[in-house]
């Protein structure tokens, strides 16, 4: 692994920049005094007092004196269990309470019964958003649509897995309707949205033509498109307008017929 994607870990387990560059540096020397550790750093002496008392409260870097005075000296790497043990607990923490905040949150909004609104979303980010929006549909009714290719091709496979397991861990269904009656190569690992949460039928080109990607859910009407690099989408919030859609889809739904999905 090279240093950047340690830098990257350690970032993410509460350290900023300075911090990490100061850790690592440590790690390399048996110990340095505080003018060693400033001069290979270039982070001011002035502040580099600061950076190391967080690491000290951070339990990977300690004070030991040495003939000349006070040194810093790194800590075992195994220490940053605690670090992580920490970030764990604390997302542990947020998984608990987050409907509760969520809850909270949206009694502050003043304009909860809405007009009409549109949203553009660009790029593979944007997609992403748009995908996982999916994932508040409250309806017992499945999630539904039109695809012309997967949401592996939009997002790439690692999100795109990441999706259906929620659908799984959220109870939510999808149907879809294709133009191919073989949904390609193995699309997915996750089995049990193939046998669980997952329809398919096909309906022929000569009939209707599937050149994008649609979804429809409660009050969402939403579509996307890939063509050449320009990739984007549109999320309509029209109760009207979905209830519309999901009635065409449904009358779509009963002439198309069952596809393979490949398992």
């Amino acid at each position: 692994m090279d240093q950047q994607k340690v830098t990257a870990t350690l970032l993410q387990l509460g350290l900023d920049k300075k911090e990490a560059e100061i850790y690592i540096t440590t790690l390399k020397s048996s110990s340095l005094s505080t003018t060693q550790l400033s001069k290979a750093t270039n982070i001011p002496k002035t502040t580099i007092y600061r950076y190391i008392e967080a690491l000290i409260q951070k339990g990977i870097l300690d004070k030991v004196v040495g003939p000349r005075g006070m040194l810093v000296k790194a800590k075992e790497p195994q220490n940053l269990d605690l670090l992580l043990s920490e970030k764990l607990g604390n997302v542990k923490m947020a998984e608990h309470l987050f409907p509760q905040v969520v809850g909270f949150l949206d009694t502050l909004r003043t304009n909860k019964k809405h007009k009409t609104e549109v949203r553009y979303f660009e790029g593979k980010t944007g997609i992403k958003q748009l995908l996982w929006n999916t994932l508040r549909a409250e309806s017992k009714d499945p999630v539904v649509g039109y695809g012309c290719k997967t949401w592996n091709d939009y997002v790439g496979r690692s999100f795109a897995e990441k999706v259906r397991f929620e659908y799984i861990r959220r109870g939510i269904n999808n149907k879809e309707i294709q133009n191919d009656k073989i949904l390609g190569k193995k699309f997915t690992d996750v089995q049990q949205y193939i046998t669980s949460n997952y329809r398919l039928r096909t309906i022929p080109r000569s009939k209707m033509k599937i050149n994008y990607n649609t979804i429809i859910y409660d009050e969402f009407f939403s579509f996307y498109s890939m063509h050449q690099d320009e990739v984007f989408g549109i999320e309509i919030q029209n109760a009207e307008i979905a209830r519309s859609q999901r009635q065409i889809f449904e009358l779509l739904w009963e002439i198309a017929e069952e596809a393979i999905v490949q398992r």
